[in-house]
């Protein structure tokens, strides 16, 4: 494998071992149980693409980078003293989602960029992709609906 490829995929192991410990936190959502059963799912479904990306970086013949995925979880903690469980409108719970939408839209990047270099194993990238924009469009739905308690001036 390429060391440009290996770098590519270990930045989105490490993003997306971000993206499961951050949705530790929104299950814990105790203002919002929607919200709580939805990041119960949601993690659920990113789990399974971090097992086909665990797949892809193993038939490639590379080890994940423990570096990158320590600095994920790093990232996530720093991000979780921001974020309050019990206030489902605070500037946490928007910020939280905010950067799971992101990360979905990366993800959804990287599975169009697999599909069309040869190097990539031959998956069903079609499917992951319509599953990362079903997850975005998910995680946006949400999105919205804390954005106008947070941004609405109430305390």
């Amino acid at each position: 494998m390429s060391e440009a490829l290996r770098t590519y995929l270990d930045d989105h192991h490490a993003g997306a071992t971000f993206a499961v410990e951050l949705l530790d936190s929104l299950r814990s959502q105790k203002a919002d149980p929607e919200l709580a059963s939805f990041a119960n799912v949601l993690q659920r479904e990113i789990r399974a693409d971090v097992e086909v990306l665990q797949s892809i970086i193993a038939q490639l013949g590379e080890a994940e980078s423990s570096l990158k995925k320590a600095l994920g979880h790093l990232a996530e903690k720093a991000m979780r003293a921001k974020f309050d469980p019990e206030n489902a409108r605070g500037i946490g719970t928007f910020e939280a989602l905010e950067t799971l939408s992101l990360g979905i839209l990366g993800k959804r990047a990287l599975w169009r960029v697999l599909r069309q270099i040869a190097e990539a194993p031959k998956l069903d990238y079609d499917t992951l992709i319509v599953r990362a924009e079903y997850q975005f469009q998910q995680v946006e739905r949400f999105r919205l609906k804390v954005a106008q308690t947070t941004f609405s001036g109430a305390s």
